[in-house]
């Protein structure tokens, strides 16, 4: 970047402001999700608009510029705040098997 180039301008030219295909995913859920007691961070809310944009913040400084990857997303649990993982498996997967093997009762 030159020394004579805006550094808001830069921003928006570095950083992508539009959701990528996993990503829009967890936003398709996010309604369903917060419904069910769990917020995702603000990117995947409805009517998202980047920080970047939004304040011309430098998008390294911009929580919102951090994108998802894969089938794991980070959310907090709306009834007190807790910090949570979510990962997206298969109905019949090992995944699902051990997860309810671990919440079930012993002997239940």
């Amino acid at each position: 970047m030159s020394q004579d180039q805006d550094p808001k301008s830069a921003c928006a030219v570095a950083t992508d402001t539009t959701l990528g295909e996993t990503e829009q995913e967890w936003a398709r859920y996010q309604p369903f999700l917060e419904q069910e007691g769990y917020m995702l961070r603000p990117r995947y809310r409805p009517g998202w608009v980047p920080e970047v944009l939004r304040l011309g913040t430098f998008f390294l400084r911009c929580e919102d510029a951090i994108p998802s990857f894969g089938e794991v997303l980070d959310a907090t649990r709306i009834s007190d705040g807790t910090p949570v993982v979510l990962k997206v498996v298969e109905a019949l997967s090992p995944d699902t098997l051990i997860s309810s093997f671990l919440t079930n009762e012993p002997g239940g």
